[in-house]
């Protein structure tokens, strides 16, 4: 039986935690498995949770604050020092390649003297991206990043902050990314997703409602929490009724779901 599985790496929000590790999260398929996001403490956090980094065969950035990127660098220094043989694929939008590229530059990380190739995938948003058999990936761009437009200029290099529809043995997965619009939830709205993951420190609770009421996914699972974010988020969804309760679900460090068998 193979079994297609989403592990959550680092739950916490931008705001260092000592109970969670920042952003990421591992898709695992039968055949790939693909890292979302790698932030500050991310090979710890694997090893935390017993995932051998060998196990991972790329690597898909969403965008690149810091409690999402860059743990980069220093994963690329532990699959060196494991003496790691497969070459790590690295998918980014056409605008990140080069900062991510200047990244493990200006920390001294050269892959030139690896033993695996790096490899950068660049996509364009809307482009459906194929990783292996019953598993791809669309992004589209979220509002994450507007505020930063009088800094970055919209055409300017890592200017990119992506959500994701991820398909997964005919299983459709939304994976918000950072969002800061009620709009960016409904990015994918006409592929209706049965499976939700989304941030829940930029966007309120009840715009996260009004998702499960109007489009019915199987399950939210909310991420990028904060120590007391989470005691707020406990507190109003206990007081829901059964059925939201049930459906919405407080993600954290380790905690697994299996999306499917085949």
């Amino acid at each position: 039986m193979k079994e297609y599985s989403i592990f959550f790496i680092g739950t916490s929000s931008g705001k260092t935690s000592l109970k969670r590790f920042h952003s990421s999260l591992l898709f695992k398929s039968p055949t790939f498995n693909l890292l979302v996001d790698c932030g500050d403490g991310t090979s710890r956090a694997l090893l935390s949770q017993n995932i051998s980094l060998d196990q991972i065969d790329g690597i898909l950035f969403s965008h690149l604050h810091p409690d999402h990127s860059v743990g980069f660098p220093s994963l690329v220094v532990q699959m060196k020092q494991s003496k790691r043989k497969k070459k790590l694929k690295i998918y980014c939008h056409k605008k990140l390649t080069k900062t991510l590229s200047k990244l493990l530059h200006q920390t001294f990380v050269f892959t030139e003297q690896a033993a695996f190739q790096l490899e950068y995938i660049e996509f364009k948003h809307n482009e459906k991206i194929e990783l292996a058999e019953g598993f791809s990936f669309t992004s589209r761009q979220n509002s994450h990043l507007d505020k930063y437009r009088r800094y970055l200029g919209v055409d300017s290099t890592g200017f990119s902050s992506s959500s994701f529809l991820m398909l997964m043995n005919a299983k459709s997965i939304y994976y918000s990314g950072d969002i800061a619009s009620i709009d960016d939830l409904y990015l994918f709205e006409n592929h209706k997703p049965e499976i939700v993951i989304t941030e829940a420190a930029h966007i309120d609770l009840d715009a996260i409602l009004e998702l499960v009421e109007k489009n019915e996914p199987e399950k939210v699972y909310l991420t990028h929490l904060s120590e007391e974010l989470e005691i707020e988020l406990i507190k109003r969804i206990e007081t829901l009724p059964k059925v939201s309760r049930e459906k919405i679900i407080l993600a954290h460090d380790g905690f697994s779901i299996v999306v499917g068998k085949s």
